[in-house]
This record gives structure tokens, C-alpha cells and sequence, in this order.
């Protein structure tokens, strides 16, 4: 798998376990924003 696909695989990982899976795309910046600790 490409480095790029690692990253959105991990997003969409930690979307999914913070429950936003049927979300639409702030659902990522949500997952995003939960693995900067809330820092962005």
C-alpha cells in the first residue's frame, strides 16, 4: 500500500471508531481533528 493510501486507511479507521461512519466528509476532519489532539 502507497503512504497516501496508509493515511486515508487511518482515517477512515478512526472515523469509524468514533462512531461518524455514515457522516459525510467532516467526519474526517473530526477523525483528523482527534488525532492532533483537538490542536488544529
Amino acid at each position: 500500500m502507497s503512504p497516501l493510501m496508509n493515511v486515508c486507511y487511518s482515517l477512515y479507521s478512526e472515523t469509524l471508531r468514533l462512531g461518524f461512519g455514515e457522516e459525510d466528509m467532516v467526519a474526517v476532519i473530526k477523525a483528523i481533528e482527534n488525532k492532533a489532539g483537538n490542536h488544529l
